[in-house]
């Protein structure tokens, strides 16, 4: 046996072509987390839709009647809004419009626009 040769790649040959694989995985990985990356952006679905469908996909919240958690559903609430909501309804009493949401401190137009296919204001 010590007298065939070895049929292969020399040590440095196997470096190169372990080095040119890690690369070419880390390119192929990259390329494909991209691609992926694009799928996972995720867009609200009201926006896409008209209002009249997205009564049927989410019920409407009554914003008078709602609790932390449920105000918290809504879009572009998250528990600092809600907080402000429940303080200015329990000040100043039950919310008419959606428009009146305007005077809470944090709420603009373009989030009462994103709400207002979402909200009622039944007592």
């Amino acid at each position: 046996m010590a007298g065939i040769p070895a049929i292969g790649f020399s040590p440095k040959q196997q470096i190169v072509f372990a080095m040119c694989s890690l690369c070419c995985g880390i390119y192929l990985c990259g390329t494909s987390w991209q691609s992926a990356r694009q799928i996972l952006v995720t867009f609200p679905l009201t926006e896409s839709l008209p209002a009249d469908v997205t009564f049927m996909i989410e019920p409407a919240v009554n914003v008078n009647t709602s609790d932390h958690e449920e105000l918290q559903l809504l879009p572009a609430i998250g528990p600092v809004l809600a907080d402000r909501i429940l303080d200015y309804r329990r000040q100043h009493g039950p919310f008419s419009s959606v428009d009146e949401l305007r005077r809470v401190r944090g709420i603009g137009p373009k989030t009462v626009q994103k709400l207002s296919h979402y909200l009622e204001f039944d007592d």
